[in-house]
């Protein structure tokens, strides 16, 4: 997938304002999403991209990108008072989903948003051990006080007979 595919599958996902803000990127790779979500974003705006392999992203469409080395289901978050966290097929590979969602609550902002971007499967596989369905996305972040919920759309995956979906989840 391009950055303009990755644009195009999370570009409903809609702000609270036009003012700068701070995300984090969980999980993000080459940064394909970062770089998607960078251009979504307002001007001036900050992510902080976080992944435990040395990736460098560069600033993005006016929004400064910030490379942060950890494993962000082990490691503390080195920030807090996010906007909201993206987590493109990253939440798949972790077990204890709730443990995990738990911890990032208490870096983000109370109008914060989660925007998803997972495989709509159910069975387990190598690259997804965890599979996590839009159904359950809503449960899991039901379960810790996210109630709103909005599925932004789906795409065919060229991994699997599955698609890949995105999702904003907010208090």
């Amino acid at each position: 997938m391009n950055v303009t595919e990755a644009v195009h599958l999370i570009q409903d996902i809609g702000f609270i304002n036009s003012k700068p803000c701070v995300w984090a990127d969980l999980g993000c790779g080459s940064g394909t999403f970062t770089k998607a979500l960078a251009t979504l974003l307002p001007s001036q705006s900050t992510v902080y991209a976080v992944d435990e392999n040395r990736n460098t992203i560069d600033d993005y469409a006016g929004v400064s990108i910030e490379n942060v080395r950890l494993n962000f289901e082990t490691e503390p978050l080195p920030f807090y008072t996010l906007d909201g966290i993206l987590m493109a097929n990253s939440l798949h590979f972790v077990k204890d989903k709730i443990e995990l969602l738990q911890k990032l609550k208490s870096h983000v902002t109370q109008n914060s948003q989660f925007l998803i971007v997972e495989y709509e499967i159910k069975t387990t596989n190598p690259w997804v051990p965890f599979p996590l369905p839009y159904g359950l996305v809503k449960q899991l972040f039901s379960d810790i006080g996210f109630n709103t919920s909005q599925y932004l759309g789906d795409r065919d995956s060229i991994y699997s007979t599955g698609k890949m979906y995105a999702c904003v989840v907010s208090a």
